[in-house]
C-alpha cells in the first residue's frame, strides 16, 4: 500500500499526544498536552491516567476536524515502556478508534519512536548509534535497520532527565525542572563542585547517576545559606558531569559499532549544552551528529505515527497491542 497516512497516539507518561503523519513526512496534525504534576514533585501515575482519559478524546476530536479519518491507512499507539495505566488509556482508545473506522491498529515501542524521530525530517540512513536520553530512559543503541536494534548500554539507576528533575527539586524549583537547571547553569561555574562520574573508567556502555545524586545532597546541605550563585554553580557542575558521563559511554559505543553516524534522541537531547558538547565530540572524531527538532525530542505522537510508517514499509508489524510497561528491545 502506498502513501501511508497514520494517526499516532502517545500516552506513555505525562504527555497526551495525537498526530497524523504521511509517508512523505508531512505532519498533517500534531498536538501535545503536557500534564501538570508539579503538586506531586514528580509524575503521579493515577493522576496521569485520569488526565489521559479526559484530554485524549478532546484531541482526537480536533484531529477528526482537521483531517478526514476515513483516509487513514492505520492507527498506531505506544504500547510501552511506560506507566501501565497511561498505556492502557492510549491503547484502548486507539483500538476503539480503529474498530470504528475499520482500520488496522499497530503497537509501537516508545523508544523506537524516539530513535526514528530524526528520520521524519531528515533521511538518515542506517546504521547509526542512537543515544536516547529522556526523563524515563537513558540508553545507547546500535540501530542497524528497522526492527534490528541492539541495546549497548543503559542506566543502572536514574535516567538523565530524572536526575535533572531531582536536582531541581533539591534546589526548590517547580517540577519539572530540567529546563530551569539548564538555564541557571549558563550563569554558573562548572568547575566549582567536582561531582563523581561513575563508571566512566570502566568498559561497557552502562550509565550510573546515583553517586551524583548523593554528592549533590551533601553539597546542598553543607552550604549554610544557599545563594542564587551557589545554585547556578551547582547546576553548571552537574550539567558538566552529566556531559562527561555521556561522552565517555558514547565514545565506547562508537568504537564497538564502528558507525560514522550518531543520533541524539529524547527530551534531554534538546539541552543546548549537551548538544554543543556532542557536536564538538562528533567533529573531533569525524562523525556526523543528528538530532530531531525540539518538538520531536520530547514525548510526542508524531514519532509514534512515523515509526508505524517505517515499520509498515519494512514489513515489521508484529508488535503486540497489549500494554507492556517494561517493554524491552
Amino acid at each position: 500500500m502506498n502513501n501511508h497516512v497514520i494517526l499516532g497516539v502517545e500516552t506513555s507518561c505525562d504527555e497526551t499526544s495525537v498526530a497524523i503523519v504521511s509517508e512523505e513526512g508531512e505532519v498533517c496534525f500534531h498536538e501535545i498536552f503536557t500534564q501538570d504534576h508539579s503538586r506531586y514533585n514528580g509524575v503521579y501515575p493515577e493522576f496521569a491516567s485520569r488526565e489521559h482519559l479526559k484530554i485524549l478524546p478532546q484531541i482526537l476530536r480536533r484531529a477528526a476536524q482537521a483531517h478526514d479519518l476515513e483516509k487513514l491507512t492505520a492507527i498506531a499507539c505506544t504500547v510501552g515502556p511506560g506507566l501501565v495505566g497511561s498505556l492502557i488509556v492510549g491503547v484502548m482508545m486507539a483500538r476503539g478508534l480503529a474498530f470504528s473506522l475499520k482500520k488496522p491498529v499497530f503497537g509501537i515501542n516508545h523508544l523506537e519512536g524516539h530513535l526514528l524521530a530524526v528520520r521524519l525530517a531528515k533521511k538518515i540512513n542506517f546504521p547509526f548509534v542512537c543515544l536516547v536520553i529522556s526523563g524515563g530512559h537513558s540508553q545507547l543503541i546500535d540501530a542497524r535497520k528497522i526492527g534490528d536494534y541492539v541495546l549497548l548500554g543503559e542506566t543502572l539507576d536514574d535516567a538523565f532527565g530524572e536526575a535533572f528533575d531531582k536536582l531541581a527539586t533539591m534546589l526548590g524549583f517547580t517540577y519539572p525542572g530540567g529546563k530551569t537547571v539548564e538555564k541557571l547553569a549558563i550563569k554558573g561555574d562548572s568547575e566549582r563542585f567536582r561531582l563523581p562520574a561513575a563508571l566512566i573508567n570502566q568498559s561497557g556502555c552502562n550509565f550510573s547517576l546515583s553517586g551524583i545524586k548523593t554528592a549533590l545532597k551533601k553539597i546542598i546541605t553543607s552550604l549554610p545559606q544557599i545563594t542564587e550563585q551557589d545554585k547556578a554553580d551547582i547546576c553548571a557542575s552537574f550539567q558538566a558531569c552529566v556531559a562527561r558521563i555521556v561522552l565517555s559511554k558514547l565514545e565506547q559505543a562508537v568504537k564497538i559499532c564502528n558507525h560514522s553516524k550518531v543520533v541524539l534522541a529524547g527530551g534531554v537531547g534538546s539541552n543546548l549544552y549537551i548538544r554543543k558538547i556532542l557536536e564538538e565530540f562528533a567533529k573531533n572524531r569525524d562523525l556526523s551528529l543528528h538530532f530531531p527538532e525540539g518538538i520531536l525530542c520530547t514525548d510526542n505522537a508524531a514519532m509514534i505515527a512515523w515509526a508505524a510508517i517505517e515499520r509498515l514499509k519494512a514489513g515489521c508489524t508484529e508488535l503486540s497491542l497489549e500494554p507492556q510497561p517494561r517493554l524491552r528491545w
